[in-house]
């Protein structure tokens, strides 16, 4: 999903999010089962400390099937003040930082 798409989508908002002191755009859905980061933005953070290895078989949109086999998990995360941590699978997002 895009920006403009969501623009158009009454289901899902859009935010900012901080983690490890970092700004990302947001796509919150809550009808998600697995949340998602961009593999660039994951590069630029160094999050190996988080890093494990999975079998992730996502079905996209189109019905095709893609295998995420990075997976960090516990994360560290900010929303309005309120840490937290979550669980992000690297994914090759390209409007959107995290899902």
């Amino acid at each position: 999903m895009s920006k403009k798409e969501v623009s158009t989508n009454g289901t899902v908002v859009t935010g900012t999010l901080f983690l490890n002191s970092n700004s990302f755009c947001v796509l919150f859905d809550s009808g998600v089962t697995h949340s998602f980061m961009s593999t660039r933005y994951v590069i630029q953070l160094n999050l190996e400390n988080w890093m494990s290895e999975t079998k992730n078989r996502i079905k996209l949109p189109n019905d095709s099937i893609t295998e995420c086999p990075i997976f960090y998990k516990l994360v560290p995360i900010t929303i309005s003040g309120v840490a937290f941590c979550g669980d992000l699978i690297q994914f090759d997002l390209s409007d959107l930082n995290i899902i």
